[in-house]
């Protein structure tokens, strides 16, 4: 993996970039020092995905941790989602169902009967 696919790995897994609702490719490119084109391809090249289902990925990663946490049981929906950095709640709920075939609900429904 290259050095800037590290950096922008680790903004993610140890700085939690993807929290913040208002990241953009230009945030996160300036970040790691590459144009916003260059981020865009070095995510395809390395991670074969587009940047937004990249973000996405560690968003809804955390979704789904926080689901299986009881301390989080008293949150909505829609409160997981936002705290995850989900914009909207219909960006949340079209992305976690791309990602897991399943609405955030019945997601966390199959989690809680099992």
């Amino acid at each position: 993996m290259s050095k800037k696919a590290a950096q922008l790995q680790s903004l993610m897994e140890e700085e939690l970039l993807y929290q913040n609702p208002a990241l953009t490719r230009e945030i996160l490119a300036k970040k790691i020092e590459l144009s916003d084109g260059y981020l865009s391809e070095l995510v395809k090249t390395i991670f074969k995905k587009n940047l937004t289902d990249y973000i996405n990925e560690y968003r809804i990663n955390q979704v789904m941790d926080m689901f299986k946490d009881p301390k989080f049981d008293h949150y909505s929906i829609e409160a997981i989602g936002y705290e995850s950095g989900f914009k909207t709640k219909s960006v949340f709920y079209s992305a976690f169902k791309k990602a897991t075939q399943k609405s955030p609900g019945v997601y966390r429904k199959d989690l809680n009967s099992s």
